[in-house]
């Protein structure tokens, strides 16, 4: 399982963009991180995601927390037990 989430970090790395990626367990747990997305914030990606998740807890899917900055977004989203982080540069318009 190791060698195939590490390749699918690797293929997110290679989209447009992307500057960092990572990959936590439901226990907050770094299962893998590559680029500006530090395996030491695991815990608190995956807590945002919780959190949010409360926020309208009749939902049955998961939400995607965006959290923007004037030069970047960093999107949360929970699927299954695995919460994935990703952080892309904003496109100048």
């Amino acid at each position: 399982m190791e060698k195939e989430l590490d390749k699918h970090l690797e293929e997110t790395m290679t989209t447009h963009g992307v500057l960092g990626t990572m990959c936590a367990d439901q226990h907050g747990m770094c299962l893998g991180a590559k680029g500006s997305v530090s395996g030491d914030s695991a815990g608190m990606v995956t807590r945002l995601s919780e959190l949010a998740g409360q926020l309208d807890p009749s939902s049955e899917e998961d939400p995607i927390v965006c959290i923007e900055s004037d030069a970047s977004t960093l999107m949360i989203k929970k699927h299954d037990d695995v919460t994935m982080a990703i952080h892309k540069a904003k496109v100048p318009t």
